[in-house]
Order: C-alpha cells, then sequence, then structure tokens
C-alpha cells in the first residue's frame, strides 16, 4: 500500500472484485462485501468518471519477489489473488530454469465519489461504523487490465554455456523490440526461431482467451490482440488500483487503521521467504542431478532439506499472517514481528546454514559426479540391488566401488527435524556445531587413489575376470569410498587392498653370463613374488619365479647388453604391484679404448710444450718460458691422477659397485675440465701464434739497430746516454687464464668435485687484432725514432714488463738517467686548419686545442705550384692566427705540424684556400637587396583599397612575395655554400658566376619583377577608379551572391563583374615551376620566360568605361527595392575585362547582360494631311520592345506609340496639320534599358503635296 496525502491510502486491487462505495479492512487486508454506507440507487447519482487511457510494455529476466511486485506496483503480502496478480505466486523451480516476463499493462478509466457522498449528511447507514468490521472505504477505482507472459527454458547441465546465453540474448531482444515501439513486428529470424523453440509459456492475465499461449510464438499472436480483447468499449476492464479513504474521517466511531508496518520490516520478512524458495530451487536442482538418481542416499538428505524448508516457509507464513493484522490493529506492538525474525536467525533455518549447507552439497555433488562419470567410462554400472548379481553363476568375483559416506547423520537436518517436531525445544543453535557432511581432503585423496585402482584391475589384463560395479554402503572405517570384493558369490565382502610396491633388484655379483640378485621380505598380502628381466630393446618381459630364499641367480644373460630388471608382487585377483627398475651392463670395448685415448693425448701435450720451450722467443723472454714450463708440469700431474681413477673406476664397474654411467661421467668431466683435449689444443695454438708474432716483431726490432737488454741499470748510470728508448713487449707477464684453473683443479679441495661439471674459462689470447695493430704502430714509431736520432747520446732497447694500461707492446722513455720511465706518447695528428675569414691579402685560421703530447704547434703553408714549405709558430694559448702575405686569387695549400718529444712530428691534413674577387661578392648582395625590395613592395601593393577588396588580386601579390622568399632563401643558402666551397678550393670560380648567370635566367630575374610590379600597380590603379566610381553610384562589393537570390523580395540581380582579375598570371606560373623539387635541380640551366603581360589592354579598358556607363543608367533607370546592383569578381574569358551579369527571379545561372544596338532613324514613307508613314527597320536580338516617340518642336515631353517588330511600317495620325514634329525611335531591352535613334524633323500640310524636310540630330 501506498499513502496518499494524509490519510488516503492507494493499493494495488489484484484481481480482487473492489467497486466504489465498497468496504474494506486495512487491518486484515480483507474486502468487506455487502455492508455499505449508501443505497444502491444514492451511490450512483455524482459518480464522476473519465477516460485514463495509457498503456506500458516491460520485459524483465528477474524473478525476485521484489522485482514481481513491483511489476504489478504490488506489495501483496499474503493476500489470495487473482487474474494477473496469479503471477505473484508463479516462481522458477529450478536455478537451470532461464525466464523472461513481458509484462503488458493497460488503463482505461478513472471512477471517484465526489464531496457529496462524503458529506455527513448523505450516509445513509450509520450503524455500520459501530459494527468495526471496516477501516476504509473505496472512493476511487482506475480500471484497465494487467497481462504477463511468463518464458521459461530448462538448460541442461551439458549444454554450452555461450550457445545458451547466445538464445536467451536473442529471444529477451525480440521482447525488448516489442516493447519499445507501438507497432509489434510477428515476424522471427531464423536466429530468433532457433532461440524460441525451447521456451515455453504461461499467460496470467486479466484476459478471457480462447486457449492460453504454450509456445513463444503463440505468446506473441496473443500479445497483438490484446488490446482488442478489452472490448470495443473497454467494457471488460477490471479494477487495477484503488484509493481508500479513512472511515474515521467520516465517523469518529468507526474503526481505523492503528499503525501500518515499515517498511524494513517488511523487507526483512521478504527476504526470509526468498532465501527459503532458492534453497528449494537449488534442492530441487540437486535432486535432478546424477548422484541424487543414481544413489538413495545422497537423494534422501537433499530431499529432507527440500521438505524441511517448506514446512517452515508453510509455518512462517502462517505467523507473519496473523501478526500482521494485529499490529495494524494496535492489538500488537510491531516488537512481536521483529521477535519472530530474531527467533528465525537462531533457528536451523537461518539463510547463512541454509546456505552453507547448500554450497557443502554441491561440492559433493560435483565430485561424486566426477567420480561416478569416470567409473561408468571405465565400463562399471551402478547397482543398488546386489543379491542379484551374486546369485548369477557366472560371475565368480564381484568388485564394487563402494561410496561410504552417504547415510553418515547430517547435523542440520537433525536440528531442523528437532525444531519442526511437535514437541521441540528452544535450543539455541551453537556456533560451535559443525556439519560433517563434506568431503575433507583426506578422504578427497583415498577416494582418488580408490578409483585409481579400480581403474588397474579394470584395465589389467592379467586379472582373474570380475564384475565391476558402483554402489553405496555406509562403512565408517572407510570414510568416502572403498574397493569391495565379493569372492565366489559369498554376500561376505573384505576391503580389497593391494600389494605393497617391492624394493627394487639389488646386484650382488655379476660374473660372464650370470647375475645375483638380493630377494626383500614381500608385504602380507603378497601372494607370490616374481623376477621380471628383459633387454632394454625387447617389449616382452621374462619371468621367473622366486623361491623363499635370500637371493635369484639369472644365468641367460648376454655379454655387452642392457638389462632391465624388476620385481612383481602379486596379489588377489592376480593384482600386480611392480618395483622400480634396474638396468645392467657390461662395459663395452670403445669405452675402454675412449680412456686410452685420453691418456694418450695428455702425453702428446707434455711432448709439445717440451719442444716450444726451445723456441727463440720462449729462450729470449723468461715470462713466456715460465709459462710452457708450467703448462707442462700441470699435465704431468694430472695425467697421473686420471689413470689412478680411472683404474679404479673400471673395477667397480665390473664388480657392480658402479653403473657404467660412472665412467661415462667421469670422461665427461675430463672433458669438461681445464686438461680436455679441445682446450689444450687451443691453447697450444694459441701460443704458438704468440710465439710466432713475438719472433717477428723481435727480428725487425734487431734489424734496425736494437738489442734485448732486461739491466738497464748500465745504461741508466752512464752519463754519456741522455735518453734511453725501449720497445717493451707489455703483456707477455699477463696472467694465462686456464693456467689458474689448472692449478685450482689440481688443488686437493677440487679433487673430491673432479666428476661434476666445472665451467672453463677457455683459453684467451692477448693477441688480438687491435693489441697488433698498436705493436705494428708502436714498431714504425720506434723505427723512426731511432732514424731520427741518430746520435750517441739516445740508446734503443727491447725488454719485456707488464703494462696493464698497454697490452702489446708500449715506447718506454728514460730521459737524463732516471729510472722512472715515462710512456712515450707521439703528437696526435692536429685538426686541419679551419678557415675563419678571408679578406683580401689576409687569412684568419682557426687553432684547435694541441694534445698533452705536442710540445710545439707550427702552421706550414705555400703556394699549390711550390715545393718548399713555408713555417709559422703557433701559440696554443691563442685560438687563431694570420697569414697576411698571401697573393689575391692564388691557391695555396696549408696544414699544421705537431712537435713532441724527441722531435717527434705529426702533420695533420692539407687544406686548399682561394681569395675571391669582391666585385664578384657585391654582386650576389644586389641580387639578395632586389629580391628583398620585391618582397616589401609587394608587402605594400597588398595594402590598397583593390587588392584589399577582390581576394584574386591580393592571392596574386601574396603569392609573388611567398614566391620570392621562398627563392631568396634558397639563393642565399646556395651562394653561401658556393663561397665557402670555391674558397676552399673544391669548386672553380665559375661556378659562382654560373649561379648569378641561372639567376639572371630564371623567371625571378630583376627585368622580370620589376616589369611584373609596373603592370599590377597599373592594374591597381585602374581597378581602384573603376571601384572608386562603382561606389559612388551606389552599388556595393560583394561575392556572397546567395543571400540575395534566396530574398524573395528580391527580383533582379546586377553585377558589374571584373571578369580578368582571376586569369592565369605567367610570371607567377613560371614561378612555381621553378620552385618545383623536380625544377631545382636545373636551377642553373637556362629556363625561358614568359614575361609580364597585363589583360588590361585599350580595347578592354574602353569596353569596361562602356559598361561602367551601361551599369550606371541601369541603377538610374531601376529606383525600385526589386533589383539590387553589386560590383563583384568571377573570371570569364569571353567577357575580358567586365562584364554586366544579371540574375533574375532568384536564379544562380546568369546571363551577361547585353544593351539594345542603337535603332536606325525614322525614314518617311509618305505624308499625308494629318498622317505620316515611317518606315520600320529590324531591330537587334537584345530589342525586347521597339517604340516610336513624337512631339511638336516646341513641346518637352514626348509621346509613345508601340511599333510592331513583325510590320515594315509604323503610321502617326493623329498629327495636327501645317505642324513641325520631331521622331525617333527607342529600342527597349531587359531592365527596360533604353537606347534612342537619332532625330528626324517632319512639316505637315494641309495641301496634298508631299514637302518633306529631315534634319538629323544626334541623340542625347
Amino acid at each position: 500500500m501506498d499513502s496518499v496525502g494524509v490519510n488516503v491510502i492507494e493499493t494495488a486491487a489484484l484481481g480482487r472484485p473492489f467497486h466504489l462505495g465498497m468496504l474494506y479492512d486495512c487491518r486484515k487486508d480483507a474486502l468487506v462485501p455487502g455492508i455499505t454506507l449508501w443505497d444502491k440507487e444514492q451511490l450512483q447519482q455524482s459518480i464522476k468518471d473519465h477516460p485514463q487511457c495509457n498503456t506500458v510494455f516491460n520485459v524483465t529476466a528477474s524473478d525476485s519477489i521484489e522485482d514481481k511486485s513491483n511489476l504489478l506496483n504490488s506489495l501483496s503480502g499474503l493476500i489470495n489473488v487473482s487474474g494477473a496478480a496469479k503471477y505473484l505466486s508463479d516462481t522458477k523451480k529450478s536455478f537451470k530454469q532461464q525466464r523472461l516476463t513481458l509484462h503488458y499493462h493497460s488503463t482505461t478509466k478513472f471512477e471517484e465519489l465526489t464531496m457529496n457522498h462524503l458529506a455527513s449528511g448523505n450516509i445513509a447507514h450509520y450503524e455500520v461504523f459501530d459494527k468495526d468490521t471496516a477501516t476504509h472505504v473505496v472512493t476511487a477505482v482506475l480500471y484497465g487490465a494487467d497481462a504477463c507472459f511468463v518464458f521459461d527454458r530448462e538448460v541442461a547441465s551439458d549444454e554450452d554455456k555461450i550457445t545458451v546465453e547466445g538464445e536467451l540474448k536473442a529471444a529477451f531482444d525480440k521482447l525488448k523490440g516489442i516493447s519499445v515501439g507501438a507497432q509489434i513486428d510477428l515476424s522471427l529470424n531464423d536466429k530468433q526461431k532457433t532461440a524460441v523453440q525451447k521456451f515455453s509459456c504461461k499467460f496470467y492475465g486479466d484476459f478471457q482467451l480462447q486457449s492460453n499461449p504454450a509456445s513463444f510464438e503463440d505468446a506473441l499472436n496473443v500479445f497483438a490482440e490484446l488490446p482488442k480483447l478489452l472490448g470495443e468499449k473497454k467494457e471488460l476492464a477490471v479494477p487495477l488500483r484503488v484509493w481508500l479513504y479513512p472511515l474515521d474521517k467520516l465517523h469518529s466511531r468507526a474503526a481505523k487503521l492503528q499503525k501500518d508496518i515499515s517498511l524494513g520490516l517488511i523487507k526483512n520478512v521478504e527476504s526470509v521467504f526468498e532465501t527459503l524458495s532458492i534453497t528449494e530451487m537449488k534442492c530441487s536442482d540437486l535432486l535432478k542431478d546424477k548422484p541424487s538418481l543414481a544413489f538413495a542416499g545422497f537423494c534422501d538428505k537433499i530431499m529432507h532439506m527440500k521438505q524441511n524448508c517448506s514446512n517452515y516457509k508453510l509455518s512462517f507464513m502462517k505467523k507473519v499472517g496473523s501478526l500482521l493484522p494485529k499490529i495494524r490493529g494496535d492489538i500488537e506492538k510491531e516488537t512481536a514481528l521483529t521477535e519472530l525474525l530474531c527467533d528465525h536467525e537462531e533457528c536451523p533455518f537461518r539463510g547463512s546454514d541454509l546456505e552453507k549447507w547448500v554450497k557443502e552439497k554441491e561440492k559433493d555433488s560435483v565430485i561424486i559426479k566426477t567420480l561416478l562419470n569416470q567409473l561408468i567410462d571405465f565400463g562399471a554400472m551402478v547397482e543398488e540391488n546386489l543379491d542379484k548379481i551374486l546369485m548369477d553363476l557366472k560371475v565368480k568375483n564381484m568388485v564394487s566401488y563402494t561410496f561410504t559416506s552417504f547415510e553418515w547423520p547430517d547435523v542440520l537436518l537433525s536440528k531442523q527435524k528437532a525444531f519442526l517436531g511437535p514437541s521441540r525445544k528452544e535450543n539455541k543453535d551453537e556456533s560451535d556445531s559443525k556439519q560433517n557432511t563434506g568431503f575433507t581432503s583426506d578422504i578427497k585423496m583415498t577416494m582418488r587413489s580408490n578409483l585409481t585402482i579400480f581403474k588397474n584391475l579394470i584395465k589389467s589384463k592379467t586379472c582373474e575376470p570380475a564384475k565391476f560395479i558402483v554402489s553405496s554402503k555406509e562403512i565408517k572405517n572407510n570414510p568416502g569410498s572403498c574397493i569391495l570384493l565379493y569372492e565366489n558369490g559369498s554376500d561376505e565382502a573384505t576391503c580389497f587392498t593391494p600389494p605393497s610396491e617391492s624394493a627394487c633388484p639389488v646386484i650382488e655379483r655379476i660374473s660372464g653370463h650370470s647375475v645375483v640378485l638380493k630377494v626383500s621380505p614381500a608385504c602380507s598380502v603378497t601372494k607370490e613374488l616374481r623376477l621380471l628381466y628383459k633387454m632394454r630393446e625387447e617389449k616382452d618381459w621374462k619371468s621367473q619365479s622366486v623361491q623363499k630364499h635370500d637371493t635369484v641367480t639369472l644365468t641367460d644373460l648376454s655379454p655387452d647388453t642392457e638389462y632391465e630388471m624388476k620385481y612383481a608382487a602379486v596379489g588377489k585377483l592376480n593384482y600386480t604391484v611392480h618395483s622400480d627398475v634396474i638396468h645392467l651392463r657390461v662395459i663395452d670395448k670403445k669405452l675402454i679404448d675412449a680412456t686410452e685415448t685420453v691418456l694418450e693425448t695428455l702425453s702428446l701435450i707434455e711432448n709439445k710444450c717440451s719442444e716450444l720451450m726451445e723456441n727463440n722467443s720462449a729462450v729470449t723472454f723468461s715470462a713466456i718460458h715460465r709459462k710452457i714450463q708450467d703448462m707442462m708440469k700441470y699435465c704431468q700431474t694430472y695425467k697421473q691422477d686420471l689413470h689412478n681413477r680411472i683404474k679404479s673406476m673400471i673395477q667397480s664397474i665390473q664388480a657392480c659397485e658402479k653403473d657404467i654411467s660412472a665412467l661415462t661421467d667421469l670422461l665427461q668431466a675430463h672433458e669438461e675440465s681445464p686438461f680436455n683435449k679441445s682446450d689444450l689444443k687451443e691453447w697450444l695454438t694459441v701460443k704458438e701464434k704468440e710465439l710466432k708474432a713475438v719472433d717477428v716483431f723481435l727480428q725487425q726490432l734487431r734489424d734496425s739497430g736494437a738489442e734485448v737488454n732486461n739491466n738497464l741499470d748500465s745504461f741508466l748510470l752512464d752519463t754519456s746516454i741522455k735518453n734511453l728508448v725501449c720497445y717493451t713487449f707489455s703483456s707477455l707477464d699477463l696472467p694465462d687464464d686456464l693456467l689458474p684453473d689448472r692449478e685450482n683443479f689440481l688443488n686437493p679441495q677440487m679433487m673430491k668435485r673432479n666428476s661434476k661439471k666445472k665451467p672453463n674459462a677457455g683459453s684467451q689470447t692477448w693477441l688480438t687484432g687491435s693489441i697488433w695493430e698498436t705493436m705494428k704502430k708502436h714498431l714504425k714509431i720506434f723505427k723512426d725514432l731511432i732514424l731520427s736520432n741518430g746520435d750517441q747520446t739516445t740508446v734503443f732497447l727491447i725488454a719485456s714488463k707488464e703494462h696493464t694500461i698497454h697490452p702489446g707492446s708500449c715506447i718506454l722513455l728514460y730521459e737524463n738517467g732516471f729510472d722512472e720511465a715515462s710512456c712515450f706518447t707521439p703528437p696526435l695528428k692536429p685538426a686541419c686548419p679551419v678557415i675563419e675569414q678571408i679578406s683580401g691579402h689576409s687569412v684568419v685560421l682557426k687553432v684547435s686545442p694541441a694534445c698533452p703530447a705536442t710540445e710545439e704547434l707550427r702552421l706550414l703553408y705555400k703556394m699549390k705550384e711550390e715545393k718548399d714549405w713555408k713555417s709559422q709558430s703557433v701559440l696554443q694559448s691563442h685560438d687563431t692566427v694570420t697569414l697576411t702575405d698571401l697573393s689575391p686569387d692564388t691557391e695555396y695549400e696549408m696544414k699544421y705540424a705537431a712537435v713532441g718529444k724527441l722531435k717527434y712530428t705529426v702533420q695533420s691534413d692539407v687544406i686548399h684556400l682561394r681569395v675571391i674577387d669582391k666585385k664578384l661578392i657585391d654582386a650576389t648582395e644586389s641580387v639578395l637587396e632586389t629580391l628583398s625590395l620585391i618582397e616589401n613592395k609587394c608587402s605594400e601593393l597588398m595594402e590598397n583599397n583593390s587588392a584589399v577588396t577582390f581576394s584574386a588580386i591580393h592571392r596574386k601579390i601574396q603569392d609573388m612575395m611567398k614566391y620570392c622568399q621562398t627563392y631568396k632563401q634558397d639563393l642565399h643558402n646556395r651562394i653561401k655554400s658556393m663561397i665557402q666551397s670555391i674558397q676552399a678550393c673544391e669548386k672553380d670560380i665559375s661556378a659562382l658566376t654560373d649561379l648569378l648567370q641561372a639567376h639572371e635566367e630564371s623567371p625571378f630575374n630583376k627585368s622580370d619583377l620589376t616589369e611584373w610590379l609596373t603592370v599590377k600597380e597599373k592594374e591597381l590603379k585602374e581597378v581602384d577608379v573603376f571601384l572608386q566610381q562603382l561606389r559612388d553610384s551606389g552599388a556595393e562589393v560583394n561575392n556572397n551572391l546567395d543571400t540575395f537570390l534566396l530574398d524573395t523580395s528580391i527580383k533582379n540581380l546586377v553585377c558589374y563583374t571584373f571578369s580578368s582579375l582571376d586569369l592565369p598570371d605567367d610570371l607567377l606560373s613560371d614561378q612555381e615551376n621553378f620552385l618545383n623539387p623536380q625544377m631545382m635541380k636545373r636551377n642553373s640551366e637556362k629556363k625561358p620566360n614568359a614575361g609580364s603581360q597585363t589583360w588590361l589592354t585599350g580595347s578592354i579598358w574602353e569596353t569596361m568605361k562602356k559598361h561602367l556607363k551601361i551599369f550606371k543608367d541601369l541603377i538610374l533607370s531601376n529606383g525600385d527595392q526589386t533589383t539590387v546592383f553589386l560590383i563583384a569578381s568571377k573570371e570569364h574569358t569571353i567577357h575580358p575585362g567586365s562584364c554586366i551579369l544579371l540574375y533574375e527571379n532568384g536564379s544562380d545561372e546568369a546571363s551577361c547582360f547585353t544593351p539594345p544596338s542603337e535603332p536606325a532613324c525614322p525614314v518617311i514613307e509618305q505624308i499625308s494631311g494629318h498622317g505620316v508613314v515611317l518606315k520600320v527597320s529590324p531591330a537587334c536580338p537584345a530589342t525586347e520592345e521597339l517604340r516610336l516617340l513624337y512631339k511638336m518642336k516646341e513641346e518637352k515631353d514626348w509621346k509613345s506609340q508601340s511599333v510592331l517588330q513583325s510590320h515594315d511600317t509604323v503610321t502617326l495620325t493623329d498629327l495636327s496639320p501645317d505642324t513641325e514634329y520631331e521622331m525617333k525611335y527607342a529600342a527597349v531591352g531587359k531592365l527596360n534599358y533604353t537606347v534612342h535613334s537619332d532625330v528626324i524633323r517632319v512639316t505637315t500640310h494641309t495641301t496634298n503635296i508631299r514637302e518633306v524636310r529631315c534634319l538629323f540630330m544626334t541623340t542625347h
């Protein structure tokens, strides 16, 4: 119910037979029939009714109590309903049921009582107020009808979820499409037909149907007919909503609704019913699932829970139904309902317990179903009647996978049973009570293990034949499941236990073709123990029974063959469990040969080291000799140790103490050790390469005059020696990575791990490619020093000393007897001179900072054709150096020379230099200045009145300025680059001359640009004159004609149109093409220019003046508002200069206005008394009308007579005799534009003598 105003209640009718004036008890939500406040006739008087037509469609997928109540605008509670309201009691029976509901709601009229009925004097039966049977009276009713189409679809557990969701969406979209439009589309496409064919339909409505719809398509057809079923006058409508007026407002003695129930409590009650319904639905789903259908013990618990919830829901509903009227009548407080809800939360039907129980059962059902599906896949079937199978003589043994926990008691069900019992006690639900219905992790592992054993029994080919089934039986000692074995038809089952896995065979002795294996004791369920063996490549195992001995002997083994062996423990039904497999093999001869090869390789390495120690470099330098000697010593030690370990390993394998892989691992460990063949050979190769390289350098150094001497003291103490220079081999003493690895490997701590993988550093040489080049460089420097220092004060030696920062070699310099040497570093090659400025006879060169090894920097220079270099010292503290004695227009060569210690000199690259004539430089600057002036002039012209007015003029000037800017920037860059290239002697002076010549031949030469500007200034000046006169005559500039053409008040639009402003400009086109990237590559080639031509010729100028006069005449002769005069610009090649465009009657198609030609003057054919006959000449095509104008000479105003152009003559008959007349023709064109002929004079006479005197006058 909804309160309206202060006291009136609005509520849903829910199919109940309400009518105006009926009494209602809101405490019980019940109608009070047969008792009224007014007589029937009195009630019918002054009832007001008016139409209230409205139709609403709605689609919902919800099935909750709240959403269904909202759909029908109802909080029905416990009311008995009918009609469409029965939809409230139709709930889903399963969560595997998909539901869609289409709701149709239509209202027709609204009836209400007037204030006359409610006046105290108009109530007929006051005794009603004393009976306490009703609280309200019906004062208004809204009529109409509701209909609900409920579409249900059952979803099988094996259906694809995406397919189901797609079908549901297709059906929902179809219904949604119905609900949003007034027109109902009953057609279904193929996708919708497939989606809806599985939906069933139920109808709940306030309509009388000939037959209820059963399918989706039936429902759509019925839905389309619903508006017709209310009757032609909507007379079949039923009450939908009613308004209740409290009786205590009419009389104080009347019963009244003391108190309504809070919405929060109503929601809580609704939640209880919703939770119980959900539990029932989930139980229904579980009952349909495979575990419930297969096992009665599992099914019974689900069934009991469903029944308990149903019984409790009825009981709870009864209590609520009893409390509501009492609370509303203030007999009971609202706290009674609160206490009822609190009692519910403490009973075994509270939502949390039910939800937890159902989730546990759903989880158990999934586990059972998973196991059951696999068992059925194995070939077992569910059997509850075991006696039938046991009595079958064909069945000797029966094996059952048995679920053992279904019949265990359920804590929650027990509490519910006690709670619902007649003599239940008010026991509170203890928080520590736990349900023991679920499968624990241990139980699930047991069930999985039993499934594996059961599968093995079925699949095994060696087991005895048996019948395999699935059943359930309570066995407390085996929670979850067990495998029961019924032997020889006995109904006494034993729990099947497989044998334990035996220990794998243990080799005691191998001798020739036989092997002795140790036997471990078997477990109690093992009936027989067998030894299985086979060659590795064979598939079938051979078998030998193992008697009750400690050992078993195999005598039929083949030599050099790998065998696999295992024990097999055999239990009941011949169920067999195998031990792990062991492998046995006699050592292959190839493996023995491999060990001998390893030892031989080590002996060869020793001999090779002995040879290398005799090499010249090894004898000369002790560092080389020591490394080779260490390698020979380590190989001797390792070879002796490896020989002993190989010998011991072979003996162990033959005695079956170790596997053959141990020997393989030993050889593998050798391959991964620093003594493997690859690393040793690589080390020897590296050392031979290093020795060969040192030999080469040593020989060249000796040939240059240096000698080997590591004892320098005798030279340093000699006072006659000023400088001692040593070519020093600096890497011979570097540590060898491989030698420390070998030393560490032979360490006693490492020997224990000699079979493990040891990462090797490999053999790395210090003699890399870069070091080799450095040594060659040092050799050249050393030789140069020897050649440039031939006096006795400088001595040159060869030595060896480690220098890690100078790998390979370095040149050590001992100066003035000091024993502290410095590493001789030659000056770096200086940067070549960089020209900063060239001016006349002088040049300024940039000086780059010299390296620290440079003691002096000099500038060397000469003319290109000279041989000797001149020299000028360069102060390193200065940034530049200046040469002032250069000749103009002469090519010079220049370079820097860096001088270091011992006067060792390094020179830079040579640069070439040339001075350019100043006149040529001035010419380039003049070109760029001209282009800048053109830009400025264009900028000024763009501010001109005509340029601002007409975009075509402005655009051309703007393009000229833009092209000049682009060309100037490019030309500036090219001139700058060209000058730099000529100064650097990379290009000849003619290149700059050619560039200037190419400019003169380009469209940007000074002559063409100046001529173009002159033409444009002339054109602008003339256009300014015309523009000013046109504006003075009253016309305005406007190129947007649409606003005028769309104006219906304007009949004619006349435009003085400049028709040549948009014509292409040849020079601009040439410039644009010239600046094209493809053309830019050819900018130095000769390009013929089109020059600058103006469209404003003398004839065009006269034509424009003529058009200006005509335009002004048109303005003067057309002063009304229906003709508008504008100024515009539009290209018209056939009318150069200008034309007058005429737009008639709003058409956007213009015609070029042409005035009539001046007609010929009248020619007299005959004069007779009062009349005169004049000859008519043919008019031009632009003449729309020809008129004859005449007047007496002394008169001012002309008379007019129309002339038919199809006639040859025209006659005047109203002339006075003896009178002189003036006559002329007038040709009238469009817009009444008139052109007159010359005037003639005619004198009439009274006589018949013809006299004509014609005086021709110019038309004014």
